[in-house]
């Protein structure tokens, strides 16, 4: 058999191991544990979006832990990775949207928070942005502000205490970055900033 063949066999049985391996994974250990119960709580199901309690979304986190892997500590890697964390709570919007009892909500958001805490701070330790950047990372802080404060609003007890916690810990990496630049934020409407600028309703 030609030595090309053999190559091309070889890299076609890795791939189709290593795909096996991750379906197994998936299909095996589709359980975590809260509160010392184990709850399963991923599906199948064919929709238009795959969300946190698909069988195939942690396929998705192994997609983007690659692609930032594979990108150099720039600001177009900090921004991809607030890209990322955003989408992320777009994930659990939609989640909520679906099953307002689904404790992957949480843990959804979570993930979106550990995606959004080191990319604000490799920005602050990068060099100047621009005001195309600024403006950009304005828009993306709005929307997330926004989507955060719509998400706690519709959960309760434990669960909207955490996402209070988490907007109240990004308010703060927001702000460092802020005081960074005011000669942006000063000239920025205050009605653009508004959302960033209330406090959170504080639970019962």
């Amino acid at each position: 058999m030609p030595k090309k063949t053999v190559v091309i066999l070889s890299v076609i049985s890795v791939s189709l191991g290593v795909w096996i391996f991750l379906l197994s994974l998936l299909i095996a250990s589709p359980a975590y544990r809260v509160d010392g119960e184990i709850r399963v709580n991923r599906f199948f199901y064919i929709d238009s979006e795959i969300l946190p309690d698909h069988i195939f979304y942690p396929l998705l986190n192994i997609q983007d832990i690659l692609l930032l892997k594979i990108l150099p500590a720039t600001k177009e890697r900090s921004v991809m990775t607030l890209d990322v964390a955003n989408r992320r709570l777009e994930k659990a919007i939609g989640l909520h949207q679906k099953d307002p009892q689904s404790e992957l909500i949480i843990v959804t958001v979570d993930k979106s928070h550990s995606y959004f805490m080191p990319a604000v701070e490799q920005l602050l330790a990068l060099n100047k942005l621009n005001e195309e950047e600024l403006t950009l990372l304005n828009q993306l802080f709005e929307i997330r502000a926004e989507e955060l404060k719509g998400l706690g609003e519709g959960l309760i007890d434990n669960k909207r205490s955490r996402i209070d916690e988490i907007w109240q810990e990004e308010r703060v990496e927001i702000e460092k970055l802020r005081s960074r630049y005011p000669w942006f934020y000063e000239r920025t409407p205050k009605n653009e900033m508004s959302i960033l600028r209330q406090q959170p309703e504080q639970c019962d």
